[in-house]
Parts: structure tokens; C-alpha cells; sequence
């Protein structure tokens, strides 16, 4: 159910007050009208802001929340002036007829980075919770017209040149809306990339690099630059976004070789998802592997650096404090004067990055010397050894102290205050 984040530091009446001010109904046209007369805000960056401060149902994407938000502001607004009260009313009536939506069918229709040469073998399907995803060749007939109808209208858009050796992929869900199925589907295959990515670059050589020419990803499989949204008979689907593209896509990769570099894959993904399905904070590790496979198909090295550091600091549980997310980090190694090293070095290539927005030639080394801690980390999670319940928990074991006369000082302190509390282990 809809509702007001709490904690922090919120005050929707102050944006609300705003949103009154350049926004009317008129009764004499039906109509709601915006105000576009205030070079200080506008519509738009007001509703984001609310957007920012509700949280909804997990069943109700960040897309749909932004429409249902307007939706309630027009409803809200039509009665009189809008109020915080008023405004979530509307906005969790709105929601509640969202979610009891029918569902339906729906196929996400795009190509993947797997060589489609005809004496390669296909990727293996596989089922991702409400996903079922199937890969070939080429799409099915019906399918691929269609497709292809769309790609016309989408090369004004994609400026690269479309693959024409990558495998197909479909992915079928079942949604409220074209929009939900094409963001689920997307989630479900971003998911099973994420793992297989993770797989390759933990079984290659992160030796840093350096590469001259057309910037390339570091995934090996990657998407096509156009996704497009189907009913489960090929067609198109009608009065809603039909096609989904890469931003960065730039140009094809060479094919991943599916007959020489599969089968380790396959087996690395067997355990990753075994273990995923112990572990008790298994989703925010699964969002994790997403943004993981996001940042490595960037192909602007910069932001993969960045996005890369951000997922040392959550799988450290030390958002902003750089000093833990190295000291937990380095935790891991037998030599940690060593890497603390580069961790720091890494650290200050991030912060002059952010801070006073200085380049270097070498953020595609820096980002495979990300990766290599990254890899590290996520596997610790997944082994999950000492049966940690949350990330948070791990951050703490990751964080005490490494010296073996510090670690005996806590142990007797700990055991002090076991015997004073009287504390029966």
C-alpha cells in the first residue's frame, strides 16, 4: 500500500504547496492544467521529487508509480487544493485498481551476444521465477517480422550497426501491462546474464588491458541494441511502447564461442543459483548480480568504474565511508598491506573522479581491478560459510579488527562482558 518514506528528512507539503501553485482544473473545460510560468520548477521535477518521498507496492515498477502519481495529483487536484492526505487517498486507490489488473501474456523479443553461426550450439533455456526464457538461432517467423517492422522505426534512434551473428532470445511473462512484462522480462534475463558474466570474467584472465578502437563492454553477453515487446503469437502489441534500446550500444562484439566456453559456465551458474537459493538475504543479492551485469555493459569505462566501486561499498554494507569499504574489503586477503594498497589507489581515482571530475587513460585497467574485488566479495557471499542472515551481518564480520593482538584484547573483552551479563551461550 502506498505510503510516505519515513526518516528521511522528507516534507511533501513543502513540494506539494509548489505543485498548487502552477496546477489547476478548470470545470468549464474538464481539464487539468500546468502553469509552465515558474523558471524556478516545473511539473515534471516536482512529481519526481514526490515520486522520491512514496513507496509503493513491490508489485508497481518505478514507471508506474511516476504514472500512477500524476494520475492521483489530476484526481486530487480536480477536487480542490491537493494535500498530502488527500494525495496518497488517491494515489493508493489508483494503486490498488493497478494491481488488480488481469494478467497476460507477453514475449520480450531481442538477441544476445552468443555466436548464431550454424555449427554453434544455442544457449540452454532456463526458467528465472516467472520467467521462461528460450534461446535459438534466429526468432520464430512471426516474431522476427515483426521485429524487423520495428527496427525500421528504431534506427533513428540506435545509430550503430545492428549484430547480425548474435543468438535470439525470447522471454515470456505474465503481466498487467506491456511495460511491466518488457521491465520483468528484462530483470529475469538481466539476472541469468549477470551470472553467466560473472562466470566468464571470474574464469579469465583480469590481467588489465587496454584497448585501442571502438570502446567495448567487458560482458561477453551482451544484448542487442533493441528489445521489442510481443503477444505470444509474434504480433505486435498495440497502444502501448512496443520497443526497448541500449543506450550505450556502440557497435556488435565478436560472438561469445558457446561450443568452447559453455560448459564451465553452465556449471559455475548450477552453483551461483544453489547457493543464491540458501541465502536468507537472497533478493538484495540478486539486485546486486543486476547492477553487476548493467555496470560491465557500459561501454563508457568510466561509468562501469564508478557503478563498480558502488557495488564494493553495498557488498560492504559502507555507502560513503571509504575507509571500511577498504579496511572489509582487504579483510579478505592474506596479504592485506598489499591490497589495501590498491583499494586506496582505487579510492582516490573514484573520489577525483567525483569530485573534481579529473580523467585518466586508464579506467579500463581501474575497472578490471575492480572487478577482480567485486568477483571476490560475491563469492564470500555465495559460500556464505558462517550461515550469515543479511549483508549487514557479513559488513560487521568483514569489519573487525585484523591484528592478532587487537583480535585477542576483543576476545577477552567480549568473554568479560558474556560473564557480567550472565549470558548463557
Amino acid at each position: 500500500m502506498a505510503r510516505w518514506v519515513d526518516g528521511k528528512g522528507f516534507h511533501p507539503e513543502n513540494i506539494i504547496q509548489k505543485l498548487n501553485t502552477i496546477t489547476s482544473f478548470s470545470s468549464m473545460d474538464n481539464k487539468f492544467h500546468i502553469d509552465y510560468g515558474y523558471p524556478d520548477y516545473s511539473y515534471n521535477g516536482l512529481v519526481v521529487v514526490l515520486a522520491n518521498m512514496l513507496h509503493l507496492s513491490s508489485e508497481v515498477s518505478e514507471v508506474k508509480k511516476f504514472d500512477l502519481l500524476q494520475q492521483a495529483i489530476r484526481l486530487t487536484r480536480q477536487e480542490g487544493d491537493i494535500t498530502a492526505v488527500k494525495l496518497l487517498g488517491q494515489l493508493r486507490k489508483a494503486e490498488n485498481q493497478y494491481i488488480e489488473q488481469p494478467k497476460h501474456d507477453f514475449i520480450l523479443a531481442t538477441f544476445i551476444s552468443a555466436d548464431a553461426w550454424f555449427t554453434q550450439p544455442k544457449l540452454e533455456n532456463r526458467r528465472i521465477y516467472n520467467a521462461t526464457i528460450t534461446f535459438g538461432h534466429k526468432l520464430p517467423e512471426k516474431f522476427q517480422s515483426t521485429h524487423n517492422k520495428i527496427r525500421e522505426h528504431a534506427k533513428r534512434t540506435i545509430p550503430g550497426k545492428f549484430p547480425d551473428r548474435y543468438q535470439a532470445v525470447r522471454v515470456r511473462v505474465s503481466a498487467r501491462t506491456a511495460t511491466e512484462a518488457a521491465e520483468s522480462a528484462l530483470d529475469r534475463l538481466d539476472l541469468l546474464r549477470a551470472i553467466w558474466n560473472f562466470s566468464i570474467t571470474r574464469n579469465s584472465s583480469l590481467h588489465p588491458r587496454t584497448t585501442s578502437g571502438i570502446r567495448k563492454p567487458i560482458n561477453a553477453l551482451v544484448l542487442g541494441p533493441l528489445q521489442t515487446i510481443h503477444k505470444p503469437n509474434g504480433e505486435e502489441v498495440s497502444d502501448e511502447t512496443q520497443w526497448w534500446y541500449e543506450p550505450s550500444y556502440i557497435a556488435p562484439i565478436t560472438p561469445f564461442d558457446v561450443e568452447r566456453n559453455s560448459e564451465r559456465m553452465y556449471k559455475d551458474e548450477k552453483w551461483v543459483r544453489e547457493r543464491l537459493s540458501r541465502l536468507p538475504y537472497q533478493i538484495n543479492l540478486e539486485n546486486i548480480f543486476v547492477r553487476y551485469v548493467h555496470a560491465l555493459d557500459d561501454t563508457n569505462w568510466k561509468n562501469t568504474f564508478l557503478a563498480l566501486w558502488s557495488i564494493l561499498e553495498e557488498l560492504t554494507n559502507t555507502t560513503g565511508n571509504y575507509e571500511q569499504t577498504i579496511k572489509r574489503t582487504a579483510f579478505l586477503y592474506e596479504d592485506t598491506a598489499y591490497h589495501m594498497e590498491i583499494l586506496n589507489h582505487l579510492r582516490r581515482h573514484r573520489n577525483d573522479l567525483i569530485h573534481e571530475g579529473s580523467s585518466t587513460i586508464f579506467f579500463e585497467t581501474l575497472s578490471y581491478q575492480a572487478i577482480y574485488y567485486v568477483n571476490q566479495l560475491l563469492e564470500f557471499h555465495l559460500v556464505n560459510h558462517f550461515k550469515f542472515e543479511s549483508l549487514g551481518a557479513v559488513a560487521d564480520f568483514l569489519g573487525h579488527a585484523i591484528d592478532k593482538d587487537k583480535l585477542k584484547m576483543s576476545f577477552q573483552l567480549l568473554k568479560k562482558v558474556v560473564k557480567f551479563r550472565k549470558v548463557k551461550l
